[in-house]
């Protein structure tokens, strides 16, 4: 069976963890520390699912034997969804960056204040001709108050030659100060053909927005990326780090704790 995704755990603890580092103290009390990879590890989670039914408890110890308790991995949550282990967490699927075939584009800062000025950096082979649409979830020309130098914006797509070094940017962008969803995601895609079709993207970055203000006036708060926990960049699973921790609460009715590590 999988593990109990029907169920929402009513508190989780998360631990990042850290990048395997080796640290080296001389004898003169000098410390260097020498970086011996790029992935971080020891990542840690504990999910307690607080009064649910005896046979909702029982799951987790069904699902503990399925995988061999400590020994095999698995998904707390069905794939690209925030449901299972990952309800509750503020999560947004915001896509990856991608590049190919040498091409690459960023935006400077990676997340966005409503009112921020950003720059866009393309990376390409020399003098060629990138061709750039931004969109996203309920983006349009007036969320920005310029955009590829054009004031106010006619179009939300622009053309960039790269010079000779391979890069160039378009600047002096800003994101007006009018939104009202509170939260939004610019994604910018590069192109090497008018057509804009898929299998002639070779770079793409997706970028959070975040209102200051609703239109109620109150405060709003961008999403984070749902895979920070769970099987994203980091983690491929996790796995027990020890049986489920089963405490009945009144006959009938019990509390279970888990406690898991990522798995990379």
């Amino acid at each position: 069976m999988p593990f109990p995704i029907s169920l929402s755990p009513t508190s989780r603890t998360f631990e990042a963890g850290d990048y395997p580092i080796k640290r080296f103290t001389s004898q003169s009390g000098v410390e260097t520390r020498i970086l011996y990879g790029s992935r971080r590890t020891g990542q840690k989670m504990s999910l307690t699912y607080q009064n649910i039914f005896d046979y909702e408890a029982e799951q987790f110890v069904d699902h503990y034997d399925e995988v061999f308790g400590t020994l095999n991995p698995f998904s707390i949550a069905s794939a690209g969804t925030a449901d299972g282990g990952k309800a509750g967490w503020n999560g947004e699927n915001i896509p990856g960056p991608f590049s190919s075939g040498g091409y690459s584009v960023s935006v400077t800062p990676a997340s966005l204040v409503e009112g921020d000025r950003f720059r866009i950096d393309y990376t390409g082979p020399a003098n060629a001709t990138l061709y750039v649409k931004v969109s996203g979830n309920d983006i349009n020309t007036a969320d920005f108050s310029s955009l590829f130098g054009s004031t106010p914006p006619s179009s939300l797509e622009g053309t960039a030659n790269t010079n000779a070094q391979g890069t160039s940017f378009v600047s002096g962008n800003q994101v007006a100060t009018d939104l009202d969803t509170g939260f939004e995601v610019m994604v910018v895609e590069v192109f090497t053909n008018t057509a804009r079709l898929p299998s002639q993207l070779v770079a793409s970055v997706s970028v959070p927005i975040v209102d200051t203000t609703s239109s109620t006036g109150t405060s709003q708060q961008p999403a984070a990326k749902a895979s920070t926990i769970g099987a994203g960049a980091y983690s491929s699973g996790w796995r027990y780090e020890g049986p489920p921790q089963l405490t009945q609460v009144r006959p009938g009715i019990s509390t279970v704790t888990v406690n898991l590590v990522a798995v990379l």
